[in-house]
């Protein structure tokens, strides 16, 4: 199993709490590489990490990502401005 290491970043620190918030376990307890499964997370949980999140992340990702490590990377990924999807201007059409 990997070493204890603490969150670092704003991405990974809100998911580490959001855990600790959804399955009421010490913020201490949650690390990194802490798998959501593995500190008592069920499928029913899953629903309120996804809420927690603001519904960022699919509840189909939460489930395969697992990690706090691995649920951050992707909120950045689908956080950041570059993911969004751009749509071109459109001129307005004068009647």
């Amino acid at each position: 199993s990997d070493s204890f290491v603490h969150p670092s970043s704003v991405s990974e620190k809100r998911v580490a709490a959001a855990f600790s918030a959804v399955l009421n376990v010490d913020s201490d307890r949650v690390g990194l590489f802490s798998d959501f499964f593995d500190l008592g997370g069920s499928s029913l949980h899953i629903i309120r990490l996804y809420k927690a999140l603001d519904s960022v992340v699919s509840m189909a990702l939460l489930v395969k990502l697992r990690t706090v490590n691995a649920i951050a990377s992707q909120l950045e990924l689908c956080s950041s401005p570059s993911s969004a999807l751009v749509l071109p201007a459109v001129p307005a059409v004068s009647p």
